[in-house]
């Protein structure tokens, strides 16, 4: 008798450790931060089509990141204080790790990514991880959030507790202010895929400066300018052209800012004047229309 429960026992043994994930860290500060490549199952590698080992170039992969951007009503809700899902502080440490991985993995093999953002907000703490799996398809970038934006609660100073307070963080839900060269998977929110021959490197804004741009493939791209002053009237045009649109983003990135600094001000009856005050002078400036003035208008003066 004892020798059949044994025999079960081993059974069932065997049967849960039959197929186990095999897991390499390219970089852990044995923390909350890492990059690791984790074996995946046959049947997952065959759905993905994974393309792996693959060469990304560095600069165009920290340009791909820096292009995944927060729907920008998590910063209306104050439910986040940047669009920005990667700091600049996680590019520098993902980065040149996740391109070792990628030369390093096989088809079987995804990137898993961590990175804890710390936001101290007075004696608050308001800690963000983001945790992502990471593979390619062929020229995609696939990048799959397990954790966005969470919120981790506790002391993340005192070690040991790491397991649990990732487990216990909840994120946003996946809304993503989509760039170009950016899409969703078809049946996936929590999912962005990002072209590795696309362009990702911002333009610079001065007009008279010319640089040039690389994809994640590596490949070389110069930026477009503006023509000159002297050019034929064709180019001139398009030139006031691109002038123009860079006018209006850039009163568009102002009234977001201001707007912002109102919706993000204090709500107490003592700052009820400055708010309107801020409110009026924006209304006069023609940044924002009547309609919201007075939408808007209504609306602070219903916390008096």
């Amino acid at each position: 008798m004892k020798r059949i429960v044994f025999a079960l026992l081993a059974v069932c043994v065997f049967s849960t450790t039959a197929w186990a994930a095999k897991t390499t860290y390219i970089v852990n500060n044995r923390r909350f931060n890492y990059v690791k490549l984790k074996e995946v199952k046959g049947s997952v590698a065959e759905t993905r089509g994974m393309t792996h080992p693959v060469t990304l170039n560095e600069k165009g992969l920290r340009a791909a990141l820096e292009s995944i951007k927060l729907s920008r009503t998590y910063i209306i809700k104050k439910e986040a204080d940047t669009q920005e899902v990667f700091s600049e502080y996680a590019i520098e440490f993902l980065v040149p790790a996740m391109v070792q991985a990628f030369k390093q993995a096989t088809p079987m093999e995804e990137v898993v990514i961590s990175y804890l953002n710390k936001n101290p907000i007075f004696i608050l703490r308001n800690d963000r991880i983001n945790i992502a799996v990471c593979w390619v398809q062929g020229n995609m970038l696939h990048v799959k959030f397990k954790k966005l934006f969470a919120k981790v609660t506790g002391d993340v100073d005192k070690r040991g507790n790491e397991r649990k307070a990732v487990a216990r963080a909840r994120g946003l839900r996946v809304n993503l202010d989509l760039q170009p060269g950016q899409m969703l998977a078809v049946n996936d929110t929590d999912e962005v895929i990002l072209d590795l021959n696309y362009n990702y490197v911002k333009q610079v804004e001065k007009k008279e400066e010319v640089r040039e741009g690389v994809t994640m493939s590596g490949e070389k791209m110069p930026m477009a300018v503006p023509a000159p002053a002297d050019a034929a009237v064709s180019d001139e045009r398009e030139a006031k052209g691109m002038e123009a649109a860079y006018q209006k983003k850039k009163k568009e990135k102002v009234a977001a800012k201001e707007e912002a600094e109102i919706l993000a001000a204090d709500t107490t009856g003592n700052d009820v004047k400055g708010r309107l005050k801020k409110l009026e002078e924006l209304h006069k400036e023609g940044l924002i229309s009547k309609k919201e003035y007075k939408a808007k208008k209504k609306e602070i003066l219903q916390d008096l």
